[in-house]
């Protein structure tokens, strides 16, 4: 049984992003991407993470300039 205590309880907002994440992750896209293209290792973000995020950035954030995207992504729980 799983106990949880109320100091170890954090809420996030995930708006609908975490919804299309969600769906990106079920169908593989970033695997299937990867599957596709040679993924060198020194990478810290793979071609399958980017489009996985150019997928939730352009849902969310269109008004806005690509390079901009970290600015969208600061307040988004994103390892979840």
């Amino acid at each position: 049984m799983l106990e949880v205590s109320d100091s170890n309880l954090e809420t996030q907002s995930l708006d609908h992003h975490g919804i299309v994440a969600g769906i990106c992750k079920e169908l593989k896209i970033a695997e299937r991407v990867n599957g596709k293209l040679k993924v060198h290792e020194e990478r810290i973000v793979t071609p399958g993470q980017a489009v996985v995020s150019m997928i939730t950035n352009g849902l969310g954030f269109t008004n806005h300039r690509l390079y901009l995207s970290h600015q969208f992504f600061a307040n988004k729980p994103i390892e979840a």
